[in-house]
């Protein structure tokens, strides 16, 4: 009988540990109450929670104030963009739209509402005045230019 087909896999030494990976078993591995888990690009707890900067909730409770949405869209959109985008484009009344035949995505990010405008900023106290200069010094005179040497005499013209 041959040998197994899977033996050649033995002779494959392990590769280098993953950089991410090692990270995320030392932050197991850590015994600190206070740390902090930044492998998954987000700020977690112990327990698995977010856990948010202070700097991000101060802009969180800025949208909060103005009523604003604060999630990311999923790959798919905004669902109450796509739902809206697929009414207008087959109507209220479509049969398959209403039976759930038609399906959408979003392929490009919803515009952003305007901003309001800034209010106008208070204007510029005046600057103080300058010191006045020192006056300059007074240029040396210049040397005299050489005289220039005369010209050659121009050749005849030829007759036209």
């Amino acid at each position: 009988m041959a040998d197994d087909p899977a033996t050649y896999l033995s002779a494959i030494t392990e590769g280098p540990p993953d950089g991410i990976l090692g990270i995320a078993q030392n932050f197991k591995a850590c015994t600190a109450a206070n740390k902090v888990n930044l492998v998954i690009g987000a700020y977690r707890t112990e327990e698995g929670e977010p856990w948010v900067l202070p700097s991000v909730k101060a802009a969180e409770q800025r949208l909060i104030d103005r009523n604003e949405n604060k999630e990311y869209a999923t790959q798919a959109g905004v669902p109450a963009f796509v739902e809206h985008a697929m009414r207008f484009a087959y109507g209220d009344a479509s049969e398959p739209l209403k039976s759930g035949c038609v399906a959408a995505v979003q392929v490009a990010p919803a515009p952003l509402p305007p901003r309001p405008p800034r209010p106008p900023r208070p204007p510029r106290p005046p600057r103080p005045p300058r010191p006045p200069r020192p006056p300059r010094p007074p240029r040396p005179p210049r040397p005299p230019r050489p005289p220039r040497p005369p010209r050659p005499p121009r050749p005849p013209r030829p007759p036209n």
